[in-house]
């Protein structure tokens, strides 16, 4: 019994659904059409959003160009790369707003159709601006360009609509107008003629036929580029383990997506090279002052061996005196390259001396040096990364920072003995050395006072012209080096242009758009069937009470509803007289709730069938 009565009550909550909904289909058909023409017109007006998309592999390792024993290029930097650093470089405002001001964005065109769709034109306008002066009140500024035929156009600038939010804010003095919000402008112009106002100066110059009915440019400062446009780039690792760096960016022409990720990762492959650049320029102009001082000394030791030579008429020097020169001279040119190796570590050591902070210090593995310094500095560099990145997370104070802050104090610590212990051993080579020289110096003085000046001449000449030989070498294997340098990183997929937008979906937007209608329409209809009270036909009134119903009279409104009329009466006639117990009961009672409801012509209408 109990399970009928609820099967019941679901058919008939069923009936009741789609009674409403049948009751009121015109008026979901019209919420729901309203819905889809609302989000076809959203859909339509949306701009096209186009993506595009390169990759980068980052060369890690030691640069191949660099021997083992070339100590000056080694002394000046390093070269290991970090996936993160170079994210962080590519994202960088100055990396980014170097590419977006080698495209020239910084006047934007735009077009708008005969239904006001306003689309970007990059590289497409059918006008170009040139020579142009701009204030810097005009920038952002929307200025409207009006074709009026072959020769001439309108120039318009517009005020802030009086409707606006700013208007109303600043009506209320909440909050003034600003000067640019106040510009208005408007005047007929020509192609190619100079137009001169109070807020800028420009010549407009015809490329094509101006098709659309309305045209419109805007400007933006150079140093905004960075805010406008560096939003749309994502950089990111391209695998958990891999050296590949991935760059996406998303725009509104396609063709300005691609430049401007090529233009990106074009500007970090010369900066990379630029940096690396720097290290064979140092070294150049280490070498290049050394040359200048080395030259002076050849030249004047040159000429007081000639000078010497021409006024005691003395020969090539044999024996002992040839070999004594020889090896002091060999002994000294190798003195002078411990000196250069000396104010380099010498150097290097005032470097920590003068600065705490070491993260900056880059030194590759030198042969005369102690072997551990070159892989304790780069422990220096992996450990100070790994604190900033802590940083970025955790304070000072955390467990982790505080236990590489040790132990980086520790590793400087470290530095500067390996430092001071490759110093010690040079200079120690460097007094041997001398000791060697002046041993040979001592057999010189048994030789005739002719002689033993030609040898004092000889010797210094001999020693310059080895230095010489060997800096100009290296010279050349530095410029050689500079000349054939490469970025540590190479572009592995350029940008392409991609015309298939990937937003809007329209088709999926009006679909939301029909879906949602539907259902806010039908939400509609059972919410007004929910507000009414008062009973609308039998099957309420059935469903409501108990009552039995004997007849329902209809709205008589002319002839043809007067037969129907009448017709109700007979029925509701017939039906009491086949009411059970009808012979004992001969009183009928009409009633209604209020006034003016038909109970006497009812009551009329009953005696007359």
């Amino acid at each position: 019994m109990i399970e009928n009565n609820l099967k019941n009550n679901d058919e008939i909550d069923l009936k009741d659904t789609f009674r409403t909904i049948f009751k009121y289909k015109t008026f979901i058909v019209l919420i729901t059409l309203s819905f889809l023409i609302i989000s076809s017109i959203f859909a339509y007006y949306k701009p096209n959003v186009y993506y595009s998309s390169t990759t980068i592999e980052v060369l890690g390792g030691k640069n191949a160009n660099v021997g083992d024993d070339d100590f000056m290029l080694k002394a000046f930097g390093g070269n290991n790369a970090n996936i993160d650093n170079e994210i962080a470089i590519l994202n960088s405002k100055y990396i980014i707003q170097e590419a977006l001001e080698s495209l020239n964005l910084e006047t934007r065109y735009f077009s708008t159709n005969e239904l006001y769709k306003k689309t970007e034109l990059y590289k497409d306008a059918p006008f170009i601006i040139t020579n142009k002066t701009i204030d810097s009140i005009i920038y952002y500024k929307n200025i409207e360009l009006l074709p009026i035929d072959e020769k001439s156009f309108t120039i318009t600038i517009k005020p802030t609509s009086k409707y606006s939010l700013k208007a109303i804010l600043a009506k209320l003095g909440i909050k003034p107008l600003k000067e640019i919000d106040k510009i208005s402008y408007s005047k007929v112009h020509k192609y190619g003629q100079k137009i001169n106002t109070a807020w800028f100066s420009f010549t407009i110059n015809k490329i094509n036929n101006l098709i659309s009915p309305s045209y419109s440019f805007s400007f933006t400062p150079t140093n905004d580029l960075y805010d406008i446009f560096a939003s749309n780039l994502s950089v990111y690792p391209d695998s958990k383990f891999s050296s590949v760096i991935a760059l996406d960016y998303r725009d509104n022409v396609s063709l300005r997506a691609k430049e401007i990720l090529n233009a990106t990762s074009r500007a970090y492959l010369e900066e990379a090279i630029k940096e690396k650049t720097k290290v064979a320029q140092l070294t150049l102009g280490f070498i290049d002052s050394q040359l200048n001082k080395i030259n002076k000394k050849l030249s004047k030791s040159e000429l007081n061996l000639q000078n010497y030579k021409a006024k005691h008429n003395a020969g090539d020097i044999q024996g002992k005196i040839a070999i004594a020169t020889q090896k002091i001279a060999q002994y000294e040119a190798e003195q002078q390259k411990l000196q250069t190796e000396i104010n380099i570590l010498e150097n290097l050591q005032h470097f920590m001396e003068k600065n705490s902070d070491l993260a900056g210090l880059t030194l590759g593995t030198i042969d005369f040096a102690d072997a551990t310094l070159a892989t304790l500095v780069i422990s220096l560099q992996q450990m100070t990364n790994n604190k900033d990145l802590l940083l970025v997370d955790y304070t000072e104070l955390h467990p982790e920072v505080l236990k590489l802050t040790k132990t980086i104090s520790s590793t400087k610590r470290s530095i500067k003995k390996a430092l001071a212990n490759s110093l010690r051993q040079l200079k120690q080579r460097d007094k041997n050395i001398n000791k060697i020289i002046q041993k040979y110096n001592i057999s010189l003085t048994s030789l005739p006072s002719q002689e033993k000046e030609l040898a004092e001449l000889s010797r210094p000449t001999k020693v310059n012209e080895t230095v010489y030989q060997y800096l100009l070498q290296k010279r050349a294997e530095t410029a050689i080096l500079q000349s054939s340098t490469i970025a540590g990183a190479r572009i592995i997929d350029t940008a392409r242009d991609n015309v298939t937008p990937i937003e809007p979906k329209r088709v999926l937007i009006a679909l939301i758009g029909l879906i949602l209608g539907l259902i806010i329409g039908t939400s509609l209809a059972f919410l007004r069937e929910f507000l009414i009270y008062t009973v609308q036909n039998t099957e309420e009134v059935e469903k409501l009470t108990s009552i039995p119903i004997y007849g329902v009279i209809p709205l008589k409104k002319d002839e043809i509803t007067n037969n129907i009329y009448s017709e109700a009466f007979k029925n509701i006639r017939t039906n009491l007289q086949f009411l059970p117990g009808n012979e004992h009961n001969n009183i009928i009672s009409v009633t209604s709730s209020v006034s003016g409801e038909g109970k006497t012509t009812i009551t009329a209408s009953l005696a007359e069938t």
